[in-house]
């Protein structure tokens, strides 16, 4: 937290203005003497709150100022300026619900303050924040990519992260015939969310083949949301390497001779999701890019699937209405196959050797382990 910016924050704050009387007009003088130390606390626990933010540096600061002006408020309850000075702290503090709040009670207590559309406007802008935090949040989650590999998306401050392991093929590592593949690694996507777009970067971890080093992979992020779809595209660039290695009498790799950079590969990811916790209780596999070869691998003899009716070696056509065919990828059968604990879908399948399609209602639920 720069310093200029809790003198700003401090200029904006009011302090100056008496405190409404704690007692009737008429009340004896009793009354007065009783509302004094609590006029006089209230006070007190602004210019401290004031202090704490002349002297701010960082949100640990501003929350050490919040706390003053929370003992303010609920030492006088009635007087406007502290909730107007806490809601100014509470929004740098990205408390976006308290500060509305405490502006709200500030407009209630003041109704005729010269500064009341400034807290208007402020109302306004925190719905707006609100809105895009929502989004922001709404984005977290499991999204599946077309190659079916689940990546986690989390909220990293104002960034958006999403990290899988993943396993390098040969579009991305070329080894020679006496290396073997690389160890799976991790490759994480950190996003500025700014409403359906996204930029950012793609960093992929440093792996190893049995004897090599494949570098960490960096680049350049661009994405876009489609809600309506349900699905993320993200462009970017992998860097391609081609490793060499010695082999021993028995061909076993012993030395890496060389990783060589081969240069860039134009790549677009589409993920879907978020998708939800519950799934079918079978196994699905599509095998290579074509789902409309999706098939049932197994199904449990007391699984809520084989009560339904489906059976392995079932041929799905459609889930839900929409046929295979009509789906962009294995990634969107898998992020449509989840759903709402207990809610239900619909496969259309072809029995084993059938010709005429059936659907069958399953009832998901959150897998096991």
């Amino acid at each position: 937290m720069a310093s200029h910016l809790s003198v700003s924050l401090a200029a904006t704050l009011l302090l100056g203005v008496p405190l409404p009387a704690q007692a009737p007009a008429s009340g004896a003088k009793a009354q007065e003497r009783e509302a004094a130390p609590v006029q006089n606390e209230a006070r007190r626990y602004m210019v401290r709150g004031s202090a704490a933010l002349e002297t701010a540096k960082s949100d640990g600061d501003l929350v050490l100022a919040a706390e003053q002006f929370q003992k303010a408020v609920e030492t006088a309850p009635n007087w406007a300026l502290p909730w107007y000075n806490l809601g100014i702290v509470q929004s740098k503090l990205g408390r976006l619900e308290a500060a509305m709040a405490s502006f709200k009670m500030y407009r209630k207590l003041a109704p005729d303050a010269q500064n009341g559309g400034w807290v208007e406007d402020e109302i306004i802008k925190l719905e707006f924040r609100m809105e895009q935090q929502h989004l922001s949040q709404s984005r977290t989650g499991s999204w599946v990519v077309d190659t079916g590999t689940s990546y986690q998306a989390t909220l990293n401050g104002n960034k958006l992260e999403l990290a899988a392991s993943v396993s390098l093929g040969e579009e991305e590592v070329e080894t020679s015939f006496v290396d073997r593949a690389p160890e799976r690694t991790t490759r994480t996507f950190l996003l500025d969310l700014h409403g359906a777009s996204a930029t950012g970067t793609m960093r992929r971890a440093e792996t190893r083949t049995a004897v090599c080093t494949v570098p960490e992979d960096v680049s350049e992020v661009t994405g876009v949301f489609d809600d309506a779809k349900h699905c993320l595209t993200l462009h970017f660039q992998r860097t391609k390497y081609q490793t060499s290695a010695r082999s021993s009498l028995f061909l076993d790799p012993v030395e890496c001779l060389g990783v060589r950079n081969l240069g860039p590969i134009k790549t677009t990811f589409v993920l879907w999701g978020p998708r939800k916790s519950a799934i079918i209780d079978a196994s699905i596999f599509c095998e290579g890019d074509d789902i409309k070869g999706t098939k049932v691998t197994e199904v449990q003899k007391d699984s809520r699937s084989a009560a339904a009716g489906l059976r392995k070696k079932d041929v799905i056509v459609a889930i839900d209405g929409v046929p295979l065919t009509a789906l962009a990828s294995w990634g969107e059968f898998k992020y449509r196959i989840w759903g709402e604990p207990g809610s239900e879908v619909v496969l259309t399948v072809l029995h084993h050797k059938e010709q005429v399609p059936v659907d069958i209602r399953i009832r998901r639920a959150i897998p096991r382990g």
